[in-house]
């Protein structure tokens, strides 16, 4: 999907113009160019600004799989994480006013999610970390998978067991911080907004889990393809 607002800047603007005059050799359009779509940020302020539906529903769109994922681990159950997946994007729809764009849009909604996660937990009064992921077409880290059905299934079940073995090991907290490390990859000062920690902290936190997964889990611990 390709949106045309929030309107392109001059340089891109020119770009466009540029691709549009040269031949093409695929079958789809120009306009259809990844260099040409716009950024999270940019569709967040084109639909707090504009109201633009568009905007947001592109949001949803690109975040619904990545929070999902993370929204089952936090809480234990796909039903009630779906729920808070729904809540999530509403709690956006109201505040988008007071998103602050000098952060990505994506850490502010992981912040979102992941307070109304802690705060079911609070109400429950339980945490359950194995997720329940049957029945859709995403790997470990919430993308499409092109694998055969056999290979992904294997993949499938190596990923769920090794993070049910984390978060076995490391407390909520941590393993959240872990989590939006690796599969999120998010950085340290972005990872410190959504848990209310220091960048530092967080490099602390990180460092010692990281110590302590080798330890208990060896080298493999590590998900392959990660940073």
């Amino acid at each position: 999907m390709s949106l045309r607002c929030p309107p392109t800047s001059p340089t891109t603007s020119r770009r466009a113009e540029r691709m549009r005059a040269q031949p093409s050799t695929r079958m789809e359009p120009a306009s259809r160019h990844p260099s040409l779509e716009c950024s999270d940020e940019q569709c967040a302020q084109c639909a707090c600004e504009r109201g633009c539906r568009a905007c947001f529903e592109e949001l949803v769109r690109r975040f619904q799989s990545p929070l999902l994922h993370f929204l089952i681990r936090q809480i234990g159950s796909r039903h009630d994480a779906e729920d808070l997946l729904q809540e999530t994007f509403l709690q956006a729809h109201r505040k988008l006013a007071s998103y602050n764009s000098d952060w990505r849009f994506g850490t502010w909604l992981f912040t979102i999610a992941y307070r109304l996660a802690i705060s079911k937990k609070r109400r429950r009064r339980w945490f359950v970390v194995s997720a329940d992921a049957k029945g859709d077409d995403m790997d470990w880290n919430g993308k499409s998978s092109a694998l055969d059905p056999l290979k992904l299934a294997q993949d499938k079940d190596g990923c769920r067991k090794l993070w049910d073995d984390v978060a076995n090991i490391l407390d909520a907290s941590t393993f959240t911080a872990i989590w939006l490390s690796y599969v999120e990859a998010m950085s340290a000062p972005e990872i410190g907004v959504i848990l209310g920690k220091s960048p530092n902290g967080v490099r602390i936190l990180l460092h010692r889990a990281r110590g302590r997964l080798m330890e208990r889990l060896g080298p493999e611990w590590k998900p392959e393809g990660t940073v």
